[in-house]
């Protein structure tokens, strides 16, 4: 079914809200297998709101509005749609009892007669009753029909019919409401020929997603023929356009599933998909292409159900029981405050310490001043010395680490360096992270007496303890974007522990 997004408010055109309904409704209407066209924002203007539920019904069949559902003089959602669709409003009396019990459950002391407005219905709707909020949303399904009209029978702005500027031709014919009694209650035995629905619930994004997954999803469900499957595939470590080229054989000869990828800040997803004739059928296709899927990038997949990287981590330290502490620097804080999110880990967490300045390294963590100098506090060695010095501490089976340069800028020492080094540090003995003694060393095969050290933006160190040993994973991100820099070295923490609980195993 071809679809489009209305979002309706004055607010958003003037950049108050976020308009965070669309990207939502957008992915869920997707991945339910409706083909998403447009997206349309419009003010509390009825006439605008006239003329866009027109344009867009010439190439889509589905509308999913939010807002305008208010009490106010300015709420007119309901209002226009029901002349869209040649009905008009009445008193919904379970929405009206609906909104009393809400008010009686909130103390409110008495219901302002504006409030009762939200019960007002179109006569032919779908009600479905808001258990969050007082407005109700509503679906209306109509028939395009009647005669072709055209501008010398109507006015301009009439709802039931719209022409061209240009030519005087009709964009559309006349659009009537139906009621479902008239097909045994069941929307899909509405004949899809001229079918028109939209669905309108409220604005607020808790008070819309409520609807969405527990009335309206369903009711737009009940208008296929077919069952859908689809499960989102989350991973980390590989970027988009190779996530695409490494897939292209499944790609290219996709049909049915249908595989999508997608793409945000620090990880990829994609969308394996299938509609069959039985839900059992739909399935066992998904399941199928993603085992051809894993077999291709297994490495880098840590959800095949559309979960957070935090999450996934969260619940594996706790079905495991392994007890986890964090130091951060560039981080400040923001890994803790992810792992945090997640349910029960206070079963596992012991603390999480933000030791930025390098006094904070070595009172708390025991960081030798030797490392600072020598490697400055952005080193992989003194991320080694981080790990080890919170075990040390805390006692903690898993401790991880985060320092580095999260710009904008970057920072300048002088030191000494070593020109063997590696992306990837593993030991079992911090010695091996201390300083190393040149006069020890009289061949100085691996230290050399380095030039003023230049650690651009985007060079961070995670280090890694677990079960008495230690590694520091290198970042080099080449971004001058501190923001981005500190989420992707975040993420970077949650996919290093995830690696090291996985070879454990």
């Amino acid at each position: 079914m071809r679809c489009a997004i209305l979002t309706i408010g004055t607010e958003i055109l003037f950049g108050q809200i976020v308009n965070t309904n669309t990207v939502y409704l957008t992915r869920e209407l997707n991945n339910m297998g409706f083909d998403v066209l447009y997206h349309h924002t419009v003010g509390d203007n009825a006439n605008r709101l006239k003329d866009l539920i027109h344009e867009t019904y010439r190439d889509c069949d589905l509308i999913v509005c939010t807002g305008g559902l208010g009490p106010t003089e300015d709420d007119l959602t309901k209002e226009t749609i029901a002349e869209a669709f040649s009905d008009k409003l009445e008193m919904h009396e379970e929405s009206l009892a609906e909104i009393e019990a809400f008010a009686k459950r909130r103390g409110w002391k008495e219901i302002t007669p504006n409030n009762y407005k939200q019960a007002m219905m179109p006569t032919r709707a779908t009600v479905f009753q808001n258990d969050v909020g007082t407005a109700p949303a509503f679906a209306l399904a109509g028939v395009i029909g009647g005669d072709t009209v055209t501008s010398d029978k109507v006015d301009s702005h009439s709802l039931s019919t719209l022409v061209d500027a240009e030519d005087n031709t009709p964009r559309c014919s006349i659009m009537n409401a139906v009621s479902l009694d008239e097909f045994g209650g069941d929307p899909s035995n509405i004949p899809p020929e001229g079918r028109k629905i939209i669905v309108t619930m409220p604005g607020p994004p808790r008070e819309m997603k409520w609807m969405w997954n527990n009335r309206i999803k369903p009711y737009l469900l009940s208008f296929s023929d077919k069952a859908l499957s689809y499960k989102i595939i989350r991973t980390f470590g590989i970027g988009e356009s190779k996530l695409e080229t490494v897939l292209l054989p499944l790609i290219d000869a996709q049909t049915d599933p249908t595989i999508a990828t997608y793409a945000k800040e620090g990880e990829s997803s994609l969308r394996i998909a299938s509609q069959r004739p039985t839900k059992e059928e739909a399935d066992q296709a998904v399941d199928d292409m993603l085992e051809q899927v894993r077999e291709i990038i297994g490495e880098y997949i840590y959800s095949t159900s559309d979960e957070e990287l935090h999450e996934v981590v969260g619940r594996a330290l706790i079905e495991k029981d392994i007890s986890i502490s964090s130091c951060e620097s560039c981080t400040g804080g923001m890994f803790a405050a992810k792992l945090v999110d997640v349910p029960g880990i206070s079963a596992v967490f012991d603390r999480g310490i933000v030791t930025y300045s390098n006094r904070s390294k070595i009172e708390e963590l025991g960081v030798s001043e030797d490392v600072l100098n020598e490697f400055g506090p952005e080193s992989p060695e003194v991320a080694a010395e981080m790990a080890l010095g919170l075990a040390r501490i805390t006692g903690s089976r898993l401790c991880i680490s985060s320092t580095g340069v999260a710009g904008p800028g970057s920072n300048v020492w002088r030191g000494l360096i070593d020109s063997n080094s590696k992306s990837d540090y593993k030991t079992n003995n911090p010695a091996d992270y201390s300083k190393k003694d040149p006069d020890n060393n009289p061949d100085n095969n691996e230290l050399n007496v380095a030039d003023p050290i230049i650690v651009p933006a985007g060079d961070m160190f995670i280090g890694v303890y677990f079960d008495g040993k230690v590694h520091v994973k290198e970042m080099h991100t080449g971004r001058d974007d501190r923001g981005v820099n500190r989420n992707s070295c975040m993420l970077t923490m949650f996919n290093e522990i995830r690696k090291v609980i996985a070879e454990s195993e």
